[in-house]
């Protein structure tokens, strides 16, 4: 090879990791821009629709104790609109939590993964810890994140336990570990594994995945975090 096509070869490879760096960089702010845009409609769901049906609720309760005596025929009618209205209170809750929990902004990402291996159909533990608040954008990345490695681990693995390990030394690291029949690799149908690469790569992270067959599958990101 010439001097010329050093050169060229050279110019190629910094044009190919300026392009990278940029289509990073733009995956960052659409992950940014979806994370405010969930939490911005979280709280408009709890300060709006959610705090209407409480109103009515209340409403409807005070209704059945006025007319308990003087209207026992109505009393059905006005329990079942009570039931209706907590129903969708309820139901308004789950896709609030779903967008982006409440617990995530008020308390954090440790209590929010908290709150999702409690609910978690397998059992699942939490381990680890971080010594302050994250970035919005990081800890809601990281949050389903964990909850869409969670998923994939109770739809295909068969386990019996998932850990979940956070640690934030130079870089952040978390792992979702199970015990599960392994053998998943990112052209699994159905593993979910491309949507996590994307959003670690987002953040200038690395994810890494080890299931061997019959090994369970540990689902490891890190993540560098601005000090």
């Amino acid at each position: 090879m010439n001097d010329r096509e050093i050169e060229r070869a050279a110019r190629e490879r910094d044009a190919a990791e300026i392009r990278a760096s940029e289509s990073r960089a733009a995956q960052r702010r659409l992950v940014e821009n979806v994370a405010a845009v969930h939490r911005q409609t979280s709280r408009d769901l709890h300060d709006g629709a959610q705090q209407r049906l409480i109103t009515l609720l209340i409403g409807l309760r005070l209704v059945r104790e006025q007319v308990a005596t003087t209207s026992p025929d109505a009393l059905p009618l006005i329990d079942q609109s009570i039931d209706e209205a907590q129903a969708a209170i309820d139901e308004l809750r789950q896709l609030a939590a779903g967008i982006h929990p409440s617990v995530l902004t008020s308390r954090g990402l440790i209590a929010a993964v908290d709150a999702l291996a409690a609910h978690c159909p397998v059992p699942a533990v939490v381990s680890g810890g971080l010594d302050r608040r994250l970035p919005a954008a990081l800890e809601s990345n990281l949050y389903f994140l964990i909850s869409e490695a969670l998923t994939n681990a109770v739809k295909h693995s068969g386990a019996s336990r998932i850990e979940i390990t956070l640690a934030l030394l130079n870089d952040l690291e978390v792992i979702v570990a199970d015990d599960g029949i392994g053998g998943v690799g990112p052209d699994t149908p159905g593993s979910g594994l491309v949507g996590l690469a994307d959003r670690v790569a987002a953040f200038d992270g690395e994810l890494m995945i080890s299931s061997p067959p019959d090994g369970g599958t540990v689902v490891r990101a890190r993540i560098p975090v601005p000090g």
